[in-house]
């Protein structure tokens, strides 16, 4: 039996047992009952080779971390879920914001932009033809009152109590696609200053994160729409007086809208290029200088 030292124990190898009942080993690390160690930095050591955080997280092998719901983070800001899907990347349709934070905390906070599987049947389908996108409905219209000046008043630090939205949530007017973006660009930094929850000013009541990334795919879709619509009727305008050389060629084009994806991105020489800039070629308004170049 090892020497006791106020209230310790010294073993053989050289480890001290502690009252609770855990080790100190020779690293500075302790371990304790289940099999763990725990580390200098609050972690423990599990014997997986993963480690916990003081976040309730534990970190893997591939450099994700696996949280308490049992989805994983991944090092591009993607969540694995237990169906087998991937959440969104932050911003998905637009560019990162500038705010330089550390990608823990990007961890940390990404999953709060990640809406419900429910509600991805009301967003068309990036792969969703052109032509059946223009038939989509039921799309909502943006709020043209509201501007990138009402920015702040989007972000609130009251807290969200569930993370359900209002019954007429899907019925409302969206955000302008602007702002949304904005409201993207800023939730890092909005949400690392200490915003708990969202807030449309036009309605009372708080709103969970995720609606910002929701209102900013939907408004994709619809900014989408309304430059194919324009599209399509010149496009027909152009039809009525065409020769019959004409008119086959413009027929070929409407074949196209039912096949290329409205999200999509071209192939060959011009992938360079989405689908959505080829609107810009069925107008009577001046090609722009990076279409050519491209």
């Amino acid at each position: 039996m090892g020497d006791r030292r106020m209230g310790e124990w010294e073993t053989g190898d050289g480890r001290r047992e502690t009252g609770d009942g855990r080790r100190e080993t020779g690293d500075g690390r302790r371990e304790t009952g289940d099999g763990r160690r725990e580390t200098g930095d609050g972690r423990r050591e599990t014997g997986d080779g993963r480690r916990e955080t003081g976040d309730g997280r534990r970190e893997t092998g591939d450099g994700r971390w696996e949280t308490g719901d049992g989805r994983r983070e991944m090092g591009e800001r993607r969540w694995e879920t237990g169906d087998g899907r991937m959440g969104p990347p932050m911003n998905s349709f637009i560019q990162d914001s500038a705010i330089d934070l550390s990608l823990d905390l990007q961890q940390h906070y990404a999953h709060l932009l990640v809406f419900p599987q429910c509600y991805d049947s009301f967003i068309p389908a990036p792969h969703l033809p052109i032509s059946a996108l223009l038939n989509f409905t039921n799309l909502p219209p943006f709020d043209h009152s509201l501007t990138v000046a009402d920015l702040h008043r989007f972000f609130t630090s009251e807290h969200c109590v569930t993370n359900d939205v209002p019954a007429d949530f899907l019925d409302r007017s969206l955000p302008p696609l602007s702002l949304s973006t904005q409201l993207l660009n800023t939730f890092s930094q909005a949400y690392h200053d200490g915003v708990k929850s969202v807030k449309d000013p036009r309605f009372l009541g708080n709103l969970p994160f995720w609606v910002v990334q929701y209102w900013h795919d939907l408004g994709c879709a619809i900014a989408v729409k309304e430059r194919w619509s324009l599209a399509r009727d010149w496009l027909s305008g152009q039809r009525e007086n065409a020769d019959t050389d004409l008119a086959a060629a413009i027929d070929e084009v409407f074949s196209s809208l039912r096949v290329l994806g409205w999200g999509t991105t071209l192939r060959g020489p011009a992938a360079a290029l989405q689908v959505l800039d080829l609107a810009e070629f069925l107008s009577s308004t001046p090609m722009k200088g990076r279409f050519i170049d491209a």
